[in-house]
């Protein structure tokens, strides 16, 4: 456990932030796996778990993510109420509320790389991971990750990251305060957490087109333990539902899931 998390206690936070409760820790091997023993354990809607550093953080996929202390927000949420239907739009609404939320910090240069991935540039920052647990048919709390590069040098990221990693400090040339930026960002992301929705499925649709990294590139979407291609061509968008409109010589394919290769 910690004491604080930037001058702030556990207590404060979960006041600052009107959560039920945030559980604060040095060093984690992963805030996801954490959240999620939790969340069988009963915690409620809204727990979150934060660490300064995670020696375990993953991204999809079982990608690992770095996560070293000082310079990102590495946290995990605890969601119920979720509705079945949701699951699918779940990560493109976190990441368009993260992006929004980041917007005084970026310009409004954040793009979304569907589902999940946050870009400033060419280059990713953040990344969210929603990982769902089911009781027979019911949805029982979906565990949202959320990692965020902040204030890290370009030589600060392990060697064969630094062509593909950013952070807000490096894009923009400012250091930004973590504080700040966690609270915007748990802000815009807390009314999920006890399943309420802002955006109907056109405005998320509306509302991607205009954070939308991949619209116009050519992609392939490849099954991820085999890598077998699923389907090629141009992005164009997403569906209501969230799956990513691909424009394959064979015509539209709605793509659900998969990883995503740029340039085939």
């Amino acid at each position: 456990m910690a004491d604080c998390w930037e001058g702030t206690s556990e207590r404060e936070l979960a006041a600052h932030w009107h959560l039920p409760e945030v559980r604060l820790y040095s060093v984690l091997g992963s805030t996801s796996d954490l959240a999620r023993r939790l969340a069988v354990e009963g915690a409620p809607a809204g727990t979150l778990v934060l660490a300064d550093e995670q020696r375990a953080g993953r991204g999809r996929g079982a990608h690992s993510w770095s996560s070293p202390p000082g310079v990102g927000l590495w946290c995990s949420f605890i969601f119920r109420g979720t509705h079945p239907d949701e699951v699918g739009r779940l990560p493109i609404r976190i990441a368009l509320a993260a992006a929004r939320a980041l917007d005084p910090w970026t310009d409004g240069a954040v793009k979304v790389k569907w589902p999940n991935d946050l870009f400033l540039g060419v280059h990713k920052f953040g990344g969210i991971l929603c990982e769902a647990s089911w009781e027979g048919p019911r949805l029982d709390h979906v565990i949202v990750g959320i990692g965020l590069n902040l204030l890290q040098a370009e030589d600060e990221f392990p060697e064969p990251l630094r062509p593909l990693a950013t952070s807000i400090r490096v894009f923009t040339g400012r250091s930004v305060s973590r504080f700040d930026v966690a609270t915007a960002v748990i802000s815009a992301l807390r009314p999920f957490a006890t399943g309420a929705h802002p955006l109907g499925p056109d405005r998320i649709v509306e509302n991607f087109a205009s954070r939308d990294y991949l619209n116009g590139r050519y992609v392939e979407i490849l099954e991820p333990e085999s890598g077998r291609s699923l389907a090629a061509g141009y992005a164009n968008g997403i569906h209501a539902d969230g799956a990513l409109r691909v424009e394959s010589p064979e015509g539209l394919v709605m793509v659900r899931s998969g990883t995503v290769r740029i340039g085939g």
